[in-house]
């Protein structure tokens, strides 16, 4: 019976150390399979909700966003799970919107992007998807708004890894830790860090994809020679579904790859390496039309402008503060009247130094260039300092609004249009407000306007009475209606 009684419990102990370690085993094999969500966001007031939800259920509520939101300043939140999460299964909700006009109270939630395990996607990419977004254009509506902002209560739903063409990036830096940007048509779909031995990176797009819409941006070089830093950025190859690009073909435009015969110069260099901060662009001669480039910059860096050539915009491009060169190949024949220089995302904000403005040297079509501040390039958003922000032909190469240069503008043409005042204030029981509509810089000719008019804090029908389908026609040499 002793002996026996010494063998139990002994017997005992051993079961529950192996128990102990079985659970150990079980525990670190759960940590290896988490996957981790990091939402980059701020608020404006500080008072916001956002919730994170995964798959459809909520995993998690956020208050504390701070008041960055206009001035960039995010707040990192993170949340670990043991599922397997893709992009797609994101959705980043704000649901405590207050709009309070008396106590100067706007409740808005701004997402810079979400990470999923490592791997970056942006809000304002194309692919996603919005139902609490305000634009000028149609106030708050459901879409694909590619913006950062919700505005009202609302969802950002990501689609990074929807059912479209897979792109893979074979890729490396020399020092390790090289960051580059998926680019697809002008967005930021996706970021990346590399090693310093080449690997496969993988985006699926939400929908079809062709290598011309695609650009490989590095965007962290460095180059200290004291310390023996070289940052380099190595593209093998990038893959759309099995079909193989090579970078190094003659098709592919660069404008970071340093060459021994003239250093680091915008062109088609056939390298896969970006010597420092620039692209590489596929596909970029393989349209059989003109090719357009703009050389342009922005006072902040991140100002956005798009090309559109007649009525179509035909891709959207990111500045840095640093003058580069954007280039596009169309489908046909271009000619610098059918372009339009239009900067998208003004900010002003004195109060934490914020102004952005958008620099455009020149734009050039098949080699024939084209000056920004030449007296045929009419602008709607220069300020100059005898009379403000105005539209005309300003002799000025910088966007200090939201608005456009176009290039080889006729003045003696049928002219342009606008309002005769940006700002009118009136009560609700005032009965009509008349609204000028001025036709300046060339009068030639009949020209019809169509115009609506779109609630944003005041409501159609309730508010005001409104017009969907309004037109004003002018008579040959009418400037004003």
């Amino acid at each position: 019976m002793n002996s026996l009684r010494h063998l139990f419990p002994r017997s005992k102990t051993n079961a529950v150390t192996h128990q102990a370690h079985r659970l150990e085993v079980e525990s670190l094999e759960s940590r290896m399979m988490l996957s981790t969500v990091q939402v980059i966001a701020a608020g404006t007031t500080g008072q916001e909700n956002i919730e994170l939800q995964i798959g459809g259920q909520s995993v998690a509520v956020y208050s504390d966003l701070g008041t960055g939101a206009s001035s960039g300043q995010f707040q990192t939140l993170t949340y670990e799970t043991s599922d397997d999460v893709a992009a797609s299964d994101v959705r980043i909700a704000f649901t405590n919107d207050l709009f309070d006009s008396d106590n100067g109270i706007d409740r808005n939630v701004r997402v810079d992007a979400i990470v999923v395990d490592g791997v970056r996607f942006e809000t304002e990419a194309p692919d996603v998807f919005s139902t609490g977004t305000w634009l000028p254009a149609d106030g708050v509506q459901p879409g694909n708004r590619q913006s950062e902002t919700l505005h009202a209560n609302g969802y950002f739903q990501y689609f990074g890894d929807g059912d479209g063409d897979t792109i893979e990036i074979r890729a490396s830096g020399d020092e390790g830790g090289e960051q580059f940007e998926l680019i697809i048509g002008g967005s930021s779909a996706a970021s990346f860090t590399t090693s310093d031995s080449f690997q496969t990176f993988s985006y699926t797009a939400p929908g079809s994809l062709s290598a011309d819409q695609v650009r490989i941006e590095f965007v962290n070089d460095e180059y200290d020679p004291d310390n023996g830093i070289d940052s380099n950025l190595n593209v093998d190859f990038i893959s759309i579904e099995g079909t193989r690009y090579e970078t190094e073909a003659s098709t592919t435009f660069s404008t970071g790859s340093w060459l021994a015969a003239d250093g680091v110069q915008p062109g088609f260099r056939q390298s896969e390496t970006l010597n420092s901060n620039g692209y590489f662009q596929y596909l970029a001669s393989g349209g059989t039309g003109s090719t357009i480039s703009v050389r342009a910059s922005g006072d902040e860096g991140g100002e956005q402008f798009e090309l559109v050539i007649g009525d179509s915009t035909v891709g959207t491009f990111s500045t840095s503060t640093n003058f580069e060169t954007f280039f596009y190949t169309a489908n046909g024949s271009v000619t610098a009247d059918q372009v339009r220089i239009e900067f998208i995302n003004d900010e002003y904000d004195p109060a934490n130094g914020v102004d952005s403005n958008l620099n455009v040297d020149y734009i050039a079509i098949d080699d024939t260039r084209y000056e920004t501040e030449a007296s045929t390039t009419f602008s709607t958003g220069s300020w100059l300092a005898a009379d403000g922000i105005q539209p005309g032909f300003r002799q000025s190469e910088t966007l200090n609004t939201s608005g456009y240069f176009q290039f080889l503008a006729n003045p003696g043409s049928a002219g342009f249009v606008g309002l005769g005042q940006t700002q009118v204030t009136a009560d609700e029981n005032s009965g009509q407000v008349s609204i000028e509509i001025i036709r300046f810089d060339g009068s030639s000719g009949a020209a019809s306007v169509f115009y609506q008019t779109l609630g944003v804090e005041a409501e159609d029908g309730s508010d005001f009475v409104g017009q969907a389908n309004g037109r004003v026609d002018f008579v040959d040499g009418q400037t004003s209606a």
